[in-house]
């Protein structure tokens, strides 16, 4: 759980009144919001009744600047391009039987690896965001991969409708 559950750990603020703190920033369309994988967060503020607008997304821009070169999350990206290698979250997690939820990690370990999260990632976006121009790619980014979060989470949350009939047709048309 992302903010704990009922049994609050040492120190954990209530899930209630963090909301009720970030709820106006996170909705403030004068506010960009900057992240690395901003469909996972759309899709956990989703749940919670959140919208989270403007957003930049240091994943997508690495997509839009490098498609299929390299992996695109965090943590290769902290390694590739500030030569720095973050906390693993099976250090803080656990693996197999052992692991455990975030809500359980203590909050003084929680905060390093969150902290050291925002950090990576806005040091990674101050790196993209003129890349996108100098490379010629900000059109790509801005009018293609930006705008499919919402609609990619929306689906993810919600499903798809699939019309078998015309889908049976497809396969048989592509086989």
């Amino acid at each position: 759980d992302l903010f704990g559950s009922d049994a609050l750990a040492e120190g954990q603020l209530p899930r209630d009144a963090v909301l009720a703190a970030l709820r106006p920033v996170l909705e403030d369309a004068a506010v960009l919001k900057i992240g690395q994988n901003m469909k996972y967060d759309a899709k956990i503020f989703a749940g919670l009744g959140l919208g989270i607008a403007p957003i930049d997304d240091t994943m997508l821009m690495s997509y839009a600047l490098n498609s299929g070169i390299h992996n695109h999350g965090m943590d290769a990206l902290s390694e590739r391009y500030l030569a720095h290698n973050p906390i693993p979250i099976k250090t803080l997690l656990g693996t197999g039987k052992s692991a455990v939820t975030f809500d359980k990690v203590p909050i003084d370990e929680a905060v390093k690896y969150a902290a050291e999260d925002a950090d990576i990632t806005l040091r990674l976006w101050h790196m993209f965001k003129p890349q996108l121009h100098q490379k010629q790619v900000t059109t790509v980014y801005e009018t293609l991969e930006r705008p499919l979060v919402p609609v990619l989470a929306r689906m993810e949350r919600h499903g798809i409708l699939v019309d078998r009939d015309v889908l049976s047709r497809m396969s048989n048309a592509f086989a």
